[in-house]
């Protein structure tokens, strides 16, 4: 059975699940306001989407999990201290401060890969990073008979953290000094080049200007939260709306089972997501599993697309089926490549995943209230979803 034969005036009842995506996006904003992950306003709203899921699941259950809160400030810190501490090492020696020269220059260039790795990587962080707790949100569809494969929707519950500017031009400078360091520590303990061209002595101190741009990003953080109504309101709320549409037009699925999860700290590494992962790392793969991350669905239409992981050819083709037995073009994001998902923490660990998304390239600087939430696209991709069920329920 198709998903437009499921229940009579197909498309004006699918809007009421629409309806019911945006307007209950549209009061969490308004009632718990910004969600910062482990805060008291995810906390309620936790609450609300827990009974909300109770309506139309055979069980839900919450799971809790620690998680490190980094900041502008825990992400570049290191990056900061290895880069003086770099620059300093080059200046020192070449004013001849050391007897041995290879050892400042293998000392530096130490300190400047561990700082390189800590700009890309934010391992060094969690040093700094303070201590928070949050919970995840699972809730279980059984299959009406016994089920065959099992579809997982993931979403998030906590919103982003705003910037008071990007950091990347001030990354790619940084990353440009550590260069430049790193460059002229071996080629001065290869060729000993300081007393080769005792000009360099002088323009070593020009390094030092690569300082500031390392010390910029600390400040970047604004301590404001968004809405988060597209980012990651319209995800939760339309994952529900699945169920919900099912459950209430009595419609069976007799062998698929259908999940809901709502991960926390999404904006932290996406902490949730792994920790979830990793706790259930075996537990899905009974039967065939694929999860579908819904990220940010109320966006401009044009935007909506697919970002793909490295396991993930079966999520893909029930996004593509859905998008095409419900007259829908979606294509792949513009993000893919630039932004991760959730559903890569489940990549990761050998699971079919995609993301459908509605997210911008400049997603980060655009403004993400209720206000801005685009009702059109949350119902282009919640018809692609319930589309994709019914045919991957025929499978």
């Amino acid at each position: 059975m198709k998903a437009r034969d499921s229940v009579k005036n197909y498309d004006s009842k699918i809007r009421e699940y629409v309806n019911y995506s945006y307007r209950q996006s549209k009061n969490a904003c308004k009632n718990y306001g910004p969600r910062p992950a482990g805060s008291d306003s995810e906390k309620e709203l936790r609450k609300h989407l827990v009974s909300e899921l109770e309506t139309c699941a055979s069980e839900v259950k919450t799971e809790g999990f620690a998680f490190a809160k980094t900041s502008s400030f825990s992400e570049n810190i290191f990056t900061l201290l290895f880069l003086v501490l770099a620059v300093a090492l080059v200046v020192l020696e070449c004013f001849g401060i050391f007897p041995d020269e290879t050892i400042p220059a293998i000392g530096s260039a130490a300190f400047v890969i561990l700082g390189v790795a800590n700009l890309f990587t934010g391992f060094t962080s969690k040093i700094f990073a303070k201590k928070a707790e949050s919970e995840n949100i699972f809730a279980i569809r059984k299959a009406d008979n016994e089920a065959a494969k099992r579809l997982i929707l993931l979403a998030n519950s906590d919103s982003a953290l705003k910037r008071k500017f990007t950091t990347l031009p001030f990354m790619i400078v940084t990353t440009i000094g550590f260069v430049v360091t790193i460059v002229m520590m071996f080629l001065n303990a290869a060729f000993d080049l300081f007393s080769t061209v005792p000009g360099l002595k002088f323009a070593s101190l020009a390094l030092i200007l690569f300082i500031p741009f390392a010390l910029i990003p600390v400040f970047a953080d604004s301590k404001e939260y968004s809405e988060g109504a597209s980012k990651n309101l319209s995800g939760s709320f339309a994952s529900i709306a699945v169920l919900k549409y099912l459950k209430d037009n009595g419609i069976e699925m007799p062998s698929l089972e259908i999940d809901v999860l709502i991960t926390s700290a999404h904006e932290y590494d996406s902490a949730g997501a792994k920790a979830f992962a990793k706790a259930h790392s075996d537990d899905f793969k009974d039967i065939p599993t694929i999860f579908v991350n819904l990220d940010s669905i109320a966006g401009e239409e044009t935007n909506l697309g697919i970002i793909s992981t490295k396991t993930t050819e079966k999520a893909v083709e029930f996004i593509s089926d859905g998008a095409q037995d419900a007259g829908n073009e979606i294509g792949e994001s513009s993000l893919q490549g630039k932004y991760t998902p959730d559903c890569s923490a489940f990549s990761a660990i050998g699971f079919d995943t995609c993301a459908l998304t509605s997210l911008s390239a400049d997603y980060s600087k655009t403004p993400d209230t209720f206000e801005d939430m685009k009702v059109k696209t949350i119902e282009t991709a919640l018809k692609t979803v319930v589309s994709g069920v019914f045919l991957y329920e025929e499978k």
